[in-house]
């Protein structure tokens, strides 16, 4: 089809009547791509800090301290297209599509505010 093709809607119905069905696969493909996307993202952060005790060598440990920033993004996309950009974007796997889980996934990504170590040696 040429650029700017604007009868999709009427070439696709001629092909469905004609039933070619090769046609109505890529017209159906080329239509739901040119089609407009509804996204919502609802972005939520916590922040923590997160204390653990360092080994630094037989009976000396030390306490050390680090900020942690939890994100959580609940997206809904109506393009198959975007949301396998995105999916590859967060490094995330390809959706379960077998069993009984939920349409949508949820994953939690964990990392640190910033690089700053406080470390406190023990007293006594």
């Amino acid at each position: 089809l040429p650029e700017g093709y604007r009868e999709m809607r009427l070439l696709q119905r001629e092909a469905d009547f004609y039933q070619v069905q090769p046609l109505l696969r890529d017209l159906s493909a080329q239509i739901l791509e040119s089609s407009h996307a509804l996204l919502q993202c609802n972005l939520r952060s916590t922040s923590q800090i997160l204390h653990f005790t360092l080994k630094e060598g037989p009976l000396h440990y030390a306490l050390s301290t680090c900020p942690v920033t939890t994100y959580t993004a609940k997206v809904f996309c109506t393009s198959p297209s975007f949301l396998d950009l995105l999916r590859d974007g967060l490094e995330m796997p390809p959706p379960d599509d077998g069993g009984d889980k939920p349409a949508g996934h949820e994953q939690q990504h964990r990392q640190p505010a910033g690089h700053e170590q406080e470390q406190r040696q023990p007293t006594g």
